[in-house]
């Protein structure tokens, strides 16, 4: 059963979430996964429950792997536009898996091309702007980028096996961007799931060009 690891917030929300005090615990329930969180001030426990949301087409990305050299590199990112209608705001976020095509044997590894799949989900943004011109909650829906990008490598790991993977996040490893605010719980999320820290901006291909280019409508075959 595919699972997302969906944001179910109960208590405070991320706006006082400002890093992890220790790696997130996954526990699978029988609703899902089950993931708690601490962080450093608020000391609340997050609990963020697990639902399928993404509309990948799993099976046709398991043959491509199945079908691929042992050292393609799966790329998986997430990216998100931000939308207005009627006075209320949503989200839409782009998840794309990347296969990064590899042949030959020993040194003599080479990489030519790239399979893009994706899909892509609208869901509500409560955030509002404040006068600086930035979002409240901007770090709330960078967390969700990192979830979608999570559920996919969850419904792909045993499949990937050995091969090189990389979670890629739209998130600046400057910290003067914006999106720095993201980056430490970000890097501790990943970290937890999957036991490797993710590539963030300029690094994270898959998020800042494939996946931001689908948020924009740009659709791949």
């Amino acid at each position: 059963m595919a699972e997302n690891i969906c944001f179910v917030i109960r208590g405070c929300g991320f706006d006082s979430y400002t890093g992890l005090q220790e790696t997130p615990v996954a526990e699978r329930t029988s609703t899902g996964l089950l993931i708690r969180v601490r962080g450093f001030e608020s000391r609340s426990v997050f609990q963020i429950k697990g639902s399928v949301m993404l509309n990948l087409d799993y099976n046709a990305i398991r043959e491509h792997i199945e079908g691929s050299h042992p050292e393609s590199v799966i790329m998986i990112g997430c990216d998100s536009v931000r939308k207005w209608s009627k006075g209320k705001g949503s989200a839409l976020y782009a998840t794309v898996v990347c296969i990064r095509r590899a042949s030959g044997e020993g040194r003599n590894i080479m990489y030519h091309g790239c399979k893009v799949f994706a899909t892509r989900n609208m869901l509500p943004d409560y955030g509002k702007v404040i006068r600086s011109g930035k979002m409240k909650n901007l770090k709330m829906r960078l967390m969700q980028e990192v979830t979608f990008a999570l559920e996919a490598f969850e419904n792909l790991h045993e499949v990937i096996g050995e091969r090189p993977f990389e979670i890629h996040l739209d998130i600046n490893s400057r910290p003067e961007c914006e999106s720095h605010v993201a980056l430490a719980d970000a890097k501790g999320y990943v970290l937890g799931m999957t036991g490797r820290e993710p590539e963030f901006k300029p690094f994270a291909l898959a998020a800042s060009f494939a996946a931001d280019a689908h948020a924009h409508g740009v659709l791949y075959n």
